[in-house]
């Protein structure tokens, strides 16, 4: 219970101060009054006064002055200035009245709320200090009285909860699927295309395509290349075959071994062109399967085609051609179209087998 008194006074007590000790009920709490820069301690406070003790001087008697009022809490004070007269029994008793001389003053409001607050036990005292509801009995049972779970409540909780879980569930499974592609997965670089096994038809000398017939018949001129010297020297069609789609036009110059179009037998088998990293044509070798998004958003597996690799004079520092093989029939209407292919590189990737390693040895042992 909160002490609430009002200002009796004996013999040796501050005279009295009419509504201050009569109408309004003195209330108990830590507070202390700064007076002329020397500080009191409080011994009760109302809305329209305040007692406090203290070393008096004894000009303070009948005297008007600023004082401060602070409220001490942990880790902070709440300081209040407050105008009031001044009434004093004697130097000797060290006890002292104030009376604000204007109590509905700025300050009223957050003193009301101070002592409201206090009555009603949201503040009350540990020791020296104030505390909230948090740090004292009574205000942890209003608290846990206001707060008391219903059904309703444990619900919502229960649904908040879910939610929360649900969405760093996402996010975890979003962060780990992006490093697991970032660490462990490597993708073809430039177009990657769907084709069938074939040969290609390469300049012989370096100069500039004269003439360039990719529907020719076996045994005529596919392409004529006008070399440096004037000379012009044409390649025949070798087989019954038909010209994959890319193949470079009249008039581009090419360097000898450039390849000028690839042809590929009627009956050949489909497979995808694709450029891929080092790393990425190391698991291909240790037996790796390649992924295979179509243009239609279907994913087909594709092995790697032993003989095919080739390492393009212009490609990225490392990256190296190959052919592969689907695991699944592709429609020819596809080929010609561009793919996109990925390589798990997990079982090559130096991190992953020393792991994988020290395991074994652990096992082992």
């Amino acid at each position: 219970m909160q002490k609430l008194s009002s200002l009796d006074t004996g013999p040796n007590d501050v005279p009295p101060v009419s509504d201050f000790d009569s109408e309004h009920p003195v209330i108990q709490m830590p507070f202390s009054a700064i007076i002329d820069g020397r500080m009191f301690e409080g011994d009760g406070i109302s809305l329209v006064g305040a007692r406090a003790q203290g070393l008096v001087s004894p000009q303070l008697e009948g005297e008007h002055r600023l004082v401060t009022l602070v409220f001490p809490f942990a880790g902070f004070n709440v300081t209040l200035p407050v105008e009031a007269s001044l009434n004093t029994a004697s130097s000797a008793s060290g006890k002292l009245a104030l009376r604000f001389t204007n109590p509905t003053g700025p300050h009223f409001i957050q003193l009301r709320h101070l002592l409201n607050s206090y009555i009603s036990g949201d503040i009350g005292d540990v020791g020296s200090v104030l505390s909230t509801s948090a740090g004292n009995p009574r205000g942890a049972e209003k608290v846990k009285a206001t707060n008391s779970r219903t059904p309703g409540r444990l619900l919502s909780g229960l649904l908040k909860g879910l939610l929360i879980t649900a969405a760093s569930v996402a996010l975890f499974g979003f962060v780990g699927s992006k490093i697991y592609d970032r660490a462990f997965v490597s993708h073809a670089e430039g177009v990657s295309l769907i084709s069938t096994s074939n040969t290609a038809l390469r300049a012989v000398s370096s100069g500039q395509l004269d003439f360039v017939d990719p529907n020719a018949a076996q045994g005529q001129v596919a392409y004529a290349v006008r070399t440096t010297s004037g000379d012009l020297v044409n390649i025949s069609m070798p087989c019954d075959c038909v010209a994959l789609p890319g193949a470079l036009t009249a008039g581009a110059t090419v360097l000898a071994g450039d390849a000028v179009m690839r042809v590929a037998t009627r009956d050949a088998a489909t497979q995808i062109d694709a450029l891929v990293p080092l790393q990425a044509y190391r698991a291909l070798v240790a037996g790796a399967t390649a992924q295979v998004e179509l243009g239609n958003g279907s994913f087909i597996s594709a092995t790697l085609q032993p003989g095919t690799v080739t390492v393009p004079q212009d490609s990225a520092e490392g990256a190296v051609q190959v052919a592969l093989l689907p695991q699944s029939d592709i429609d020819p209407s596809l080929i010609g179209t561009p793919v996109s292919v990925t390589v798990g590189t997990a079982n090559s990737n130096p991190a992953v087998s020393f792991i994988r390693d020290l395991v074994s040895q652990g096992a082992n042992r």
